[in-house]
């Protein structure tokens, strides 16, 4: 599949520069609102590894745009809730200045992208965040309160700085900001946008997160569908597993 990449600046309290991949079907499909962005999980991979997600979408018909948070995988930014909010609201900036036609976006969020794309949505105003339109959301084992998690935090987040895949000013800083992103804060504004659209899946012997306190998470959401399927790993994911997920998101969006 085609792709094209773009860097952009983004003006923060730590001026840094983001680059983002655009995978798009054709040419005649370059600029539409058929587009997904991939928020990935941690660690994710570096850009120019992180293509799964965005060619398993791409082979259901969809664009996707996917980038590498602030911070992480390079020392563009850190890896901080200020410079995060930041690169988020540049990116939507650029794709909407850059994409004449891509008026809406599908947000496509896996495991601790499930956090970011909850921000997203709480953080939106009339379903619109920067000036572009937030269609449906998809989400792939997510992480939907950050709670239970608490715990292993520290140590991934530790593990995380000292392989140096995130650029960390402040561990303590970090940490608060992680709690700061807990999605949990939103259940009212999302609940009461029933326009919001929001489907996804988890593992019921999910292998990194306890899948019955997020899908617990879930029923306090008016307008979120997260299923618990008996046979659905954090990772390595059989190929019949993502061929039924891909048929569930296309029914998803045809709705």
């Amino acid at each position: 599949m085609p792709q094209k990449s773009f860097t952009i600046d983004i003006s923060s309290k730590n001026n840094f520069s983001l680059k983002y991949n655009y995978f798009y079907e054709n040419d005649n499909h370059f600029d539409n609102d058929s587009v997904f962005l991939y928020l990935h999980g941690l660690p994710g991979a570096p850009l120019s590894e992180l293509t799964h997600i965005p060619l398993f979408l791409n082979n259901l018909g969809f664009n996707c745009i996917t980038f590498n948070y602030p911070g992480m995988w390079s020392k563009n930014g850190t890896f901080t809730l200020t410079d995060l909010m930041a690169g988020l609201s540049g990116l939507f900036k650029h794709i909407k200045q850059t994409f004449q036609k891509i008026t809406s976006i599908n947000l496509f969020g896996e495991s601790f992208g499930g956090i970011v794309a909850m921000n997203i949505l709480g953080r939106s105003n009339n379903q619109m965040f920067e000036g572009i339109h937030i269609n449906k959301t998809v989400l792939k084992s997510p992480v939907l309160d950050i709670n239970p998690l608490i715990v292993f935090l520290p140590t991934t987040l530790y593990y995380l700085q000292h392989a140096n895949v995130i650029n960390v000013p402040n561990m303590k800083d970090l940490l608060a900001d992680v709690k700061k992103l807990d999605p949990t804060q939103y259940y009212t504004k999302i609940s009461s946008q029933q326009e919001f659209n929001i489907w996804g899946v988890i593992g019921k012997n999910d292998e990194v997160l306890p899948a019955s306190k997020m899908v617990k998470a879930v029923e306090r959401y008016q307008n979120m569908k997260v299923e618990l399927w008996d046979d659905f790993p954090h990772n390595n994911i059989e190929d019949h597993l993502y061929k039924k997920f891909g048929e569930q998101i296309k029914v998803f969006m045809q709705n």
